[in-house]
């Protein structure tokens, strides 16, 4: 894949520059321990990836997979609260933080654009300790619940933010459909992140590129500079 002409780059936040598991396992944890129980992290960890893929609500479901006692309208309340603003430190991937100081150093304008609850997705950012890497985040709620991604209006809106056309743009996500299909259709380029966790199909001709890593991005970068 050629970069011509990049001017930023637009990453999805969830799976792609971070563990998602690693964010639910402490929301699961503090409520457990504030209800009294404890949670096996082995197994809890393997049932976060078989179940959230196809999860409508995986606060509920973790709630009955937990047979908590109580009225699950306010354990899910609580369990909801604690989601938006659990306060304990957790790491992107390995290859993130060095990555995004490079892009930075180089120039590039970087953003994120994820979709979710606002509350949550923010306090993502800060417990990842993220938030200052980026020129623009948008929460792609916001916008209106209806208009997530792969509405073309988040996309829109973090391109103006950026201040840059489309085609000098690069997005960067792990669900092509949601990620990269509706930056495709405005001209921008894509790629697609395997983090290994199976959220679809790369074999699409709205996606330019497939890495594994940030650090396949940035030795492209380096080999085409």
């Amino acid at each position: 894949m050629k970069f011509t002409g990049l001017k930023g780059i637009v990453f999805d936040l969830d799976f792609t520059l971070y563990d998602e598991a690693d964010y639910f396992m402490v929301v699961f944890d503090e409520f457990s321990k504030r209800n009294g129980s404890t949670i096996d992290f082995v197994k809890m960890r393997k049932w976060f990836y078989r179940v959230r893929p196809t999860s409508r609500d995986i606060l509920k479901d973790f709630l009955k997979a937990g047979r908590f006692i109580g009225d699950i309208e306010s354990l899910h309340q609580e369990l909801f609260d604690i989601y938006c603003c659990v306060k304990r430190d957790i790491d992107p991937y390995e290859d993130v933080r060095e990555t995004l100081v490079y892009f930075k150093k180089i120039g590039l304008k970087l953003g994120i654009l994820t979709n979710g609850v606002v509350e949550a997705q923010r306090n993502k950012v800060k417990v990842l300790g993220l938030g200052e890497y980026f020129k623009s985040i948008i929460y792609a709620r916001q916008c209106g619940k209806e208009m997530e991604k792969p509405h073309l209006k988040p996309f829109e809106t973090i391109i103006s933010a950026l201040d840059e056309s489309p085609a000098s743009l690069l997005f960067v996500g792990d669900n092509p459909v949601n990620d990269l299909e509706p930056a495709n259709r405005l001209g921008a380029m894509t790629v697609y992140m395997d983090r290994n966790v199976g959220k679809g199909s790369s074999r699409n001709t709205f996606v330019d590129g497939i890495v594994h890593n940030l650090r396949e991005i940035r030795n492209l970068l380096k080999n085409a500079g």
